[in-house]
């Protein structure tokens, strides 16, 4: 009536061990797996890679090259049809990091990052399998579009705009970290010319007793939390001096205040506005002397 319990124990060895760890680390991440036996063609997928795709193991074929066909697209199909080829002639010594378009069971576009290493070789050390793993980074592959995107737009409308877009740290304004392409235009100087990237420095270039009102109202906009405006004097590089209109305002970026803005080159709307000034000046000498002359004549008589 004794009841005898009967266990057998197994050493696990280092590789067992290092091969339950790896499932483990698989089965609690997002990476798909994949292998390829390349002397048949044969090819393997994980549940979570076929999740991936939206396949079921029975949809799909079990050779590699029916499923490039199936699931790879077609603006890649060429390169991952030869990814075998190239394998077996010349092997792989180190993991290969590879960027895909696949295709969706329903049709939508995914972005994968894909990691693979030869997993066994033949006697003559020719690589027969090949083991890797798949992520899925369609969402942030397509961030990455359309912030490429947006900042092209961006781009071209910043190249169109008659004057400079900038921006510099509010706390350092010595040190701008972005000058548009205009800024040749405007002042002669290149930006690679102007410092951080070059040596020359924007501020130097304004007139002093401007700058110094232009530090107070900016600083003043800041305090006011609005946008400002300022007019100041900067000398060209050929020497001569130009007039600057500036419109800016504040971003906070990552916890730092900026100041972004925009500026252009007014000087021949000043000189035409000292033209208008000057002869307005000189007509009205010219009224007061014709007043003058007939209020003399008139008491000569």
């Amino acid at each position: 009536g004794q009841i005898i319990l009967t266990a057998i124990s197994f050493d696990i060895t280092k590789e067992k061990e290092y091969e339950i760890r790896l499932n483990l680390a698989l089965e609690s991440s997002n990476l798909g797996v994949w292998e390829h036996h390349l002397v048949t063609d044969e090819f393997i997928l994980d549940d979570k890679m076929l999740r991936i795709i939206g396949y079921t193991r029975d949809e799909l074929p079990s050779n590699y090259q029916e499923v490039v066909k199936l699931t790879i697209h077609p603006d890649e199909q060429q390169r991952s049809h030869k990814i075998p080829i190239e394998v077996a002639k010349d092997g792989m010594e180190d993991i290969i990091v590879t960027y895909n378009k696949l295709i969706h069971k329903n049709g939508n576009v995914l972005y994968i990052e894909s990691y693979a290493i030869i997993a066994e070789r033949d006697d003559s050390k020719k690589p027969i399998k090949v083991i890797g793993t798949v992520k899925d980074v369609t969402e942030k592959r397509l961030q990455e579009i359309k912030l490429f995107e947006t900042n092209q737009t961006l781009q071209k409308i910043i190249e169109s705009v008659p004057g400079v877009v900038f921006r510099y740290p509010k706390d350092d304004p010595t040190n701008p970290d972005f000058i548009s392409d205009q800024i040749f235009e405007i002042t002669g100087y290149h930006p690679e010319e102007i410092h951080p990237k070059g040596d020359i420095s924007f501020l130097s270039l304004v007139n002093m007793n401007d700058a110094a009102v232009a530090t107070i109202e900016i600083e003043k906009a800041y305090q006011e939390q609005r946008s400002y405006q300022i007019t100041y004097r900067l000398k060209h590089k050929s020497g001569r001096n130009i007039w600057i209109w500036e419109r800016g305002g504040f971003v906070k970026i990552e916890d730092r205040e900026f100041v972004e803005g925009f500026m252009t080159d007014i000087t021949d709307k000043v000189k035409a506005e000292d033209r208008i000034i000057s002869a307005t000046l000189k007509a009205e000498d010219s009224e007061r002397s014709r007043i003058s002359r007939e209020i003399h004549d008139g008491l000569q008589q």
